[in-house]
């Protein structure tokens, strides 16, 4: 009886590990592999059956369950980090409170608690500081410096007393901090009182969203309230550089990224021309993607000023913008006694609409009333002198490689400021394109070493120059512009040369006349025709990579220095009616040409071989690795035209400057005062500084 008895236990024991997988797993162990023969030992024996042999095969053992394996369990709770000098522990009913001395740092979840001293309570998560306290983290990502406090790290709950800090301020790598709200933050009181997640209460503080400790405006009150993302308080002062400025009744300010409707701040100054300045505005929030501000601003010595913002966001690409600036002067008294009057309106509105997938509908455009308006009162210096106002709205369709659309388009230049109406005006009302893309002769599957492509428009146009030029309402004109190329390659050497014929017809025309006098308009249509020939030649390009250790180190990869040389032919003629051609735009100041041009390009490409952390505002992204790839990083290009014929079909008028095509798509600048071989040699420097 005890001999069976030992063999029973002995069983038991040895079938123990599997039978306690079984119960985790509820699976089936695999069978013992057998020893090789011969060794030695007993030689364990093999079950003549499998249990659940007769199962489905498991991936990878035929015929065989896969291997049992015990899922260990996910550790829970919150994850602590303590630093300190010296620390002691005492146990308190549940858990135990910890005693830090010197540099301490208590990690807890999103908080870190730094102090000179610490008690902190494991079971209640109330941590007591004192001594250069710092809290960083919790729901609204604050910063908070105080000189003694306490706050619960699990229920968000705490004062804190001489405190200065912000909210929305996250840390980055390294000790950098950036603001992830659209509307920074920054506090300072006597006594800041948390009261959980995303509520405060701030007492005798100032709230500001200037960069501590200099800020340059901030609102002092008794009492300030914090509550889910948005500051308010009631009688308060507006202090500017520590002067008091303006008592407000009530005041509130977002501090999240959710927008709030409501009052702005009041704005007061003194300026030389307007004298003294007193505005107010009001925000307003339409749904979620849109919202307007309208606000007012009254001058001592011009008058008022309205002033308005609509903006939308919408899904994708999609938005609008509307600024509206306006003045409404009651005159400037010059020393004479008269007044001059030198308000107006300036309104700009750009957006953009994804009809589908492949129509977009795009709008950029500008109304200006007086252009002394603009000298006298636009703040940047780049806007001020700038006399032109360019409107458009177009819509395009794209189908493969075409292009069609239909756009209107508004020029206005400002000749004199001093007398009203002397400007110039063109019209595109409207103007409908086609373009296609070079493709190959015969369809997409041909053989064929030709491309062809082709560019057309037909538009209805006016112009009018101050004091006696004015053409008709609308003037038709129709482009027709096909081109053929035949594009050859052989080991790094590509030559293209290309042929084109181009007709161009309008409904009026002009009596011949040089640019020096007044263009006379003649009911008469008018057709030009003519053709084109020439050619890109382009040799192989020069390479050569610089791998040195120090320029690696300096550039954070390798560098590759390309020069690439070209040289290009065109030939122009059959323009023998240049000054009876009415001038709207580009097409109409083609002219006969005979030219080459030879230019010189060097790029430097940089290749990032050692990605990097994401830094700064890259830091924000979905992305936590930068760098790497390869980028165009400089590009210096050298290059100069040579006229065979320098009088282009005696298109050119002497004395004054002459607008044709070949030189506005070469150097952009009306150089052409006479006849000429050369033009100046052009050097175009571009540097891409991110990725």
């Amino acid at each position: 009886m005890r001999t069976r008895l030992f063999w029973c236990i002995t069983l038991v024991l040895l079938c123990h590990p599997r039978l306690e997988a079984q119960t985790v797993t509820t699976q089936f162990p695999p069978p013992p592999a057998s020893r090789p023969s011969g060794g030695a030992g007993v030689r364990a024996s093999q079950p003549k059956a499998v249990p659940g042999a007769d199962l489905p095969d498991a991936p990878g053992l035929p015929g065989l369950l896969p291997q049992a394996r015990v899922v260990p369990q996910k550790p829970s709770g919150v994850p602590v980090k303590i630093v300190a000098d010296s620390q002691s522990r005492e146990p308190v009913k549940g858990g135990n409170l910890y005693i830090l001395n010197g540099h301490v740092a208590l990690y807890y979840g999103s908080y870190i608690v730094r102090a000179d001293h610490v008690t902190w309570n494991d079971v209640t998560g109330e941590a007591t500081a004192r001594g250069h306290l710092v809290v960083d983290g919790g729901p609204d990502d604050e910063h908070f410096t105080a000189s003694h406090g306490h706050v619960n790290v699990k229920t968000n709950v705490g004062v804190l007393f001489d405190v200065a800090g912000t909210l929305g301020e996250k840390r980055l790598p390294h000790g950098h901090r950036v603001f992830i709200s659209q509307n920074p933050f920054s506090i300072t009181g006597r006594e800041l009182q948390l009261l959980g997640r995303h509520k405060y209460r701030l007492l005798h503080g100032t709230m500001t969203s200037c960069r501590l400790p200099r800020p340059d405006w901030r609102i002092y009150a008794r009492q300030i309230s914090l509550n889910n993302g948005v500051a308010s308080a009631g009688n308060a002062l507006f202090q500017f550089f520590h002067v008091p400025v303006m008592y407000l009744p009530y005041v509130t300010h977002p501090v999240s990224q959710r927008r709030q409707s409501g009052f702005l701040l009041p704005i007061l100054g003194h300026d030389t021309i307007k004298g003294t300045i007193i505005g107010m505005g009001v925000y307003e929030t339409i749904g979620r993607s849109a919202d307007i501000t309208l606000a007012t601003q009254y001058y001592s010595k011009r008058g008022f000023a309205p002033n308005g913002l609509f903006r939308y966001r919408g899904p994708g690409l999609d938005f609008a913008q509307f600024h509206v600036q306006s003045l409404l002067d009651h005159g400037l008294l010059t020393p004479s006694g008269k007044r001059i009057n030198q308000g107006g309106v300036d309104v700009a509105g750009d957006g953009r609409y994804d009809l589908s997938s492949h129509t977009r509908a795009v709008m950029d455009m500008e109304y200006l009333s007086s252009y002394v308006y603009r000298l006298v009162f636009e703040e940047e210096y780049a806007s001020a002198i700038d006399s032109e106002v360019k409107s458009q709205v177009y819509v395009t369709h794209k189908y493969r490689d075409i292009w069609a659309s239909a756009r209107l388009n508004r020029y206005q230049n400002f000749e004199n400021a001093s007398v009203s109406g002397d400007e110039v005006r063109i019209l595109h009302l409207p103007e409908l394109d086609l373009d296609v893309a070079d493709r190959r002769l015969g369809g997409p599957n041909s053989h064929s070493p030709f491309m062809w492509g082709f560019t057309g428009s037909a538009a209805a146009l006016s112009r009018y120059d101050y004091p006696s030029f004015r053409t008709s309402a609308e003037v038709p004109r129709v482009d027709f512009h096909p081109r053929l190329s035949v594009p050859l390659h052989f080991d790094g050497w590509n030559f293209r040369p290309e042929a084109a014929f181009r007709e161009t017809w309008y409904g009026k025309s002009q009596y011949p006349a040089t640019l020096e006098q007044i263009p006379v308009v003649r009911t008469a249509g008018i057709t030009r025709t003519y053709v084109e020939a020439g050619f890109d030649f382009r040799p192989p390009a020069l390479e050569r990579d610089f791998r040195a250790p120090w320029l690696e180190h300096l550039l954070g990869g390798e560098l590759r220095h390309v020069i690439e040389p070209n040289l290009s032919y065109r030939y122009v003629t059959g323009i023998n009616n240049f000054r009876q051609i009415l001038r709207f735009d580009e097409t109409d100041v083609a002219s006969d040409t005979n030219e080459a041009e030879y230019g010189l390009t060097q790029r430097l490409f940089l290749k990032n071989t050692r990605p990097h952390r994401c830094r700064g505002d890259a830091a924000l992204g979905p992305k936590k690795m930068c760098g790497g790839g390869t980028r165009d990083w400089v590009t210096w290009r050298v290059a100069q035209k040579y006229y065979f014929e320098p009088d282009f079909g005696h298109a050119i008028t002497s004395g004054t400057p002459n607008p044709l095509r070949t030189t506005l798509d070469f150097t952009g600048v009306d150089f052409l005062t006479e006849p000429r071989h050369t033009t100046p040699v052009i050097s175009r420097l571009r540097l891409r500084t991110t990725r």
